[in-house]
């Protein structure tokens, strides 16, 4: 693939999904873009594969550690964009944010049971 994007929960078996092993599968020509969780991918051995060639880039919503310590050998790489991970905001999501909230709580203590029910 030309780009490799990440769409996924952090779980015991989705951690470091992408280690050195998968990213020296990819071509070298290839873009991971991680939108997800920081932890799927091996930082280090992003760092490294980015560093060497073995990948032409990277695009880093999340990061295993936020905000990430200073030095973080993935911010002084000219390949890699990294964002906030704040994607969502908007004055318009807060205010559905908080109306959906307040909704859910007013159905389930009238004996409704809630639409956005997080186990």
């Amino acid at each position: 693939a030309d780009v490799v994007t990440l769409h996924c929960p952090l779980t015991p078996e989705t951690r470091h999904l992408l280690g050195a092993a998968q990213l020296a599968r990819m071509k070298p020509t290839a873009y991971l873009v991680n939108t997800s969780r920081g932890e799927l991918v091996d930082a280090d051995a992003l760092a490294e594969a980015l560093r060497s060639g073995k990948l032409a880039g990277a695009a880093l919503d999340v990061l295993p550690q936020e905000p990430p310590p200073a030095g973080h050998p993935l911010l002084s790489l000219d390949n890699v964009v990294v964002t906030p991970h704040v994607a969502w905001y908007s004055e318009d999501s807060l205010v559905e944010l908080r109306t959906k909230a307040a909704q859910q709580v007013r159905e389930v203590l009238l004996g409704g049971s809630a639409r956005y029910r997080v186990a």
